[in-house]
């Protein structure tokens, strides 16, 4: 018989194969009947939910549009108008509610009794269904009784959490509950009662009894007789409201009677997440949960109600457990058969193998000499031919390969010695770094973080020791994120900011970030700012981690603190300082306008004395005369230019491009007279640079400093003035030269102040204000303005104002 023929018993791996499939085709039976029974439950169930629902928003619309009965509303707003009438309307609910509890059940208060009988109470009464409400009463807008179909259990109600949600909501539904006035179960329902205008009026309260809503769940529930399930109702807690499997206290909690809970369960797909389900371990119990897409009860965030359907798998599951176990029995007793046929069968195989095995054995030893019998002239004759074969290649191929390693092994030892060779490179490589390391960066000031591509610490330096008061031992190997959220962060002022930046770089690696941190003091550590600055690692061992640098900036901190305090001193100095000027300046008006009256009456009399008694006077007395005046002129124009001056920088008009060509022309225009007396020479240069001026204010520099140029005049030659301009860092500098008497170098700055003269007044004429008012203009247009000059030969005046903006060489 030949090999093939015997490997023909693979039929027992059929046979296993069978066994197998056949027990997958049960499980995958039992799977597709419990999905059936699970979406056929889970339908059931939603529809039974849904009418419960259903009948519910039903009752609330019927009490609703009992709250719009033009009765109801009559009879809130009378009671409403009689309780405004009240003085104090909660001390009068608040005594009647306090008798109305503490009368007996069986003796309630004449006002109960008169609230029990009035016409909305009747009413109420006669509109209630028979069967469907345990009570129903109304309250006004204070919360006290108005009607009732029964006497409550107090009189004020504005304190019951259904009457404030009604109040807000417009609609409260309860949980079931026993009602102390009704003496029933029920659940609680109230509406709000509104006028037409939408005015709050009251509250509309019912007990609505579970045997009218409830009533869905009895009967066969849509389920077929033999495979009921059992149905049970629960509340937000958990408690019930419902089961129809009797023998059952209806106050157990669901975890009591054995029903999973909502997280525990898995969703029933299809069904929006509304329904759920769940098996026993043992899946011989089925428990599907439903929830409702809408509910008046759901508040708070809460699920108003849960229904749980459990039912029993073990007799819809039993036909699929008789195939099964058929399938099974079949699957052994074919396999057994197989088993039986295959060991007698393989007999002869295995020896044969036997000796082939035996004869590999000792070639494995190293007797490649050893060879195989082919015996018969099947597949196994051929096969030992074929090993023989091997065994003569194995032998020729063994002594090839022993050439070959003692070639490989003279390789081997000269690539050993190579790397020794390398080794001592690399451990004087080592010294290097770690001579750089310890004498160069763990001495520097700046505190060094280097991280690995997982953002692990290699290295720190002491500096980042002495920051942080940590141990550098209780760093490197760490994880750095970690020591953030952990420890690091806690050192600085703003730890969050600080972990969310330095977090940032670590989610992208690709950037640099710079930012600036304050270390708080503690123990082992000065409070200090540092500047933080980290970029990532590029190339090398390190390549994908990061380098983290800690500056100390603290002494930039203070000085930086500092500057700002005395910013915040200068910028409250600086309303005082202006209001100062603007009084000082109010104050130069007021005295200079004030003082010219005086003055021009004194100036005045004199000369009526001049006139109408000049014969009656002495020669004396008409010189002392003639003085008065001539001290009230000068007096006179002392405050005039007094008043100029205050006038300055409150009258100034604002700085725009000006042609100073332009003005110098209408100076000389003005001072023609005196030129043309003095026979003086003005020589201007051409092509002036234009200016940011008041151009008022220029023409009265340019004017004074003319004016000056003419009075001190040389008696020996004629008056020379040459006015020129040049542009210089920024600035235009101009200049004023004459050829007169000259100033002496120790006056030339003395000349620039108020009632300055370096000359007395019989010599020179003037009041000694013109340099400083010119002066005064000159800073106000942001400049300055100098002198220099030699005795005898001539005075030069310098000023500077800022250039105006050209565009092609024109003004802008």
């Amino acid at each position: 018989m030949k090999v093939r023929s015997k490997l023909m018993l693979s039929v027992l791996g059929m046979g296993l194969l069978f066994l197998a499939g056949s027990y997958i085709c049960t499980q995958l039976g039992r799977a597709r009947l419990r999905q059936i029974v699970v979406r056929a439950t889970a339908r059931e169930s939603a529809l039974l939910m849904d009418t419960i629902t259903a009948g519910l928003e039903t009752y609330i619309r019927h009490l609703k549009l009992l709250a719009a009965d033009l009765d109801v509303n009559e009879a809130l707003v009378e009671s409403n108008r009689r309780f405004r009438n009240l003085q104090d309307v909660h001390a009068h609910v608040e005594e009647i509610d306090r008798k109305w509890v503490a009368a007996p059940d069986d003796e309630p208060l004449p006002l109960a009794r008169e609230l029990l009988a009035n016409r909305l109470s009747r009413e109420l009464g006669r509109k209630l269904e028979a069967g469907e409400h345990g009570e129903i009463f109304a309250t006004n807008e204070y919360g006290a009784t108005a009607a009732m179909t029964v006497v409550t259990t107090d009189y004020f109600q504005a304190d019951e959490v259904w009457w404030q949600e009604a109040k807000s909501a417009g609609t409260f539904v309860g949980e079931v509950q026993f009602d102390d006035s009704a003496k029933l179960v029920g659940f609680p329902l109230a509406v709000s009662v509104q006028d037409d205008e939408g005015r709050f009026l009251g509250v509309l309260k019912a007990l609505l009894l579970p045997k009218a809503l409830l009533a869905p769940l009895r009967g066969t529930h849509g389920f077929p007789r033999r495979e009921q399930a059992h149905l049970t109702l629960l509340g937000p807690e958990g408690n019930e409201i419902y089961t129809n499997n009797k023998g059952k206290a209806k106050t157990e909690e669901a975890a009591k009677r054995g029903l999973p809970a909502w997280d525990d369960m898995n969703p029933v797909p299809g069904c929006a997440g509304r329904v759920r389900r769940a098996f026993r371990p043992d899946c011989t119990r089925l428990y599907v949960a439903v929830r409702p897409t809408r509910h008046p009860a759901k508040h708070e965030g809460k699920e108003a109600w849960t229904l749980v359907a459990t039912r029993d798998m073990s007799e819809l599951l039993a036909p699929v457990e008789r195939v099964q176990n058929s399938l099974l029995l079949m699957s052994v007793g074919v396999t057994t058969l197989a088993l039986f046929l295959g060991l007698a069968l393989s007999t002869g195989l295995s020896r044969c193998i036997s000796r082939l095995r035996k004869v590999a054995g000792e070639v494995g030893r190293g007797n490649l000499r050893a060879r195989a019998e082919p015996g018969s002239n099947d597949e196994l004759g051929a096969l030992a031919s074929t090993f023989n074969q091997m065994a003569a290649q194995l032998s020729e191929s063994h002594a090839s390969l022993e050439r070959k390693v003692a070639e490989r092994t003279t390789e081997l030892t000269a690539e050993i010695a190579k790397r020794e060779e390398a080794q001592k490179v690399l451990a004087k490589s080592e010294a290097e770094y770690r001579t750089l390391t310890n004498d160069v960066l763990d001495t520097s000031s700046v505190g060094v973080f280097i991280l690995s591509p997982e953002f692990e610490v290699v290295w720190v330096n002491q500096a980042l020791e002495r920051y942080f008061g940590l141990r550098r031992e209780e760093i490197i190997g760490k994880d750095k994120r970690q020591l953030i959220r952990e420890r690091i962060k806690y050192t600085f002022e703003d730890p969050e900011r600080f972990a969310q930046k330095v977090f940032a770089t670590y989610d992208n690696n690709t950037y640099s970030e710079d930012f600036e941190c304050h270390v708080l003091p503690a123990e082992g550590r000065k409070e200090r700012w540092l500047e933080h600055w980290s970029q990532p690692i590029t190339s090398g061992l390190y390549a994908g981690g990061r380098v983290e640098h800690y500056s100390d900036v603290t002494d930039r901190k203070q000085a930086a603190a500092e500057l700002q305090r005395h910013a915040e001193e200068l910028e409250l100095l600086n309303p005082k300082l202006e209001q100062s000027n603007r009084d000082l300046q109010e104050f130069t008006y007021a005295a200079s306008h004030d003082l010219q009256e005086p003055l021009r009456k004194v100036h005045a009399f004199a000369q009526f004395l001049v006139e109408d008694c000049g014969d009656d006077i002495s020669e004396e007395g008409r010189d002392y005369l003639q003085r008065m005046q001539s001290a009230t002129v000068r007096m006179k124009d002392l405050i005039h230019h007094l008043l100029q001056l205050s006038r300055v920088d409150t009258r100034g008009a604002e700085l725009i491009p000006v042609d100073p060509a332009k003005i110098l022309g209408e100076v000389t225009d003005t001072l023609s007279e005196a030129l043309r007396e003095t026979e003086a020479e003005v020589e201007i240069q051409p092509d002036l640079p234009p200016v940011m001026a008041d151009a008022i204010q220029l023409r009265q520099v340019f004017q004074n400093l003319i004016d000056n140029a003419l009075k001190f005049r040389s008696p020996d030659r004629k008056p020379k003035l040459h006015i020129a301009a040049q542009a210089e860092n920024k600035h235009v500098v101009f200049s004023v030269a004459d050829n007169g008497i000259g100033i002496e170098e120790r006056f030339l700055e003395k000349i620039f102040g108020v009632f300055e003269r370096l000359h007395v007044r019989d010599a020179y004429e003037g009041s000694g204000v013109g340099l400083a008012l010119c002066r005064k203009i000159v800073q106000r247009h942001g400049g300055r303005i100098w002198a220099e000059s030699e005795p005898g030969r001539g005075s030069t005046f310098y000023f500077t104002l800022r250039p105006a903006p050209t565009e092609r060489g024109e003004l802008s």
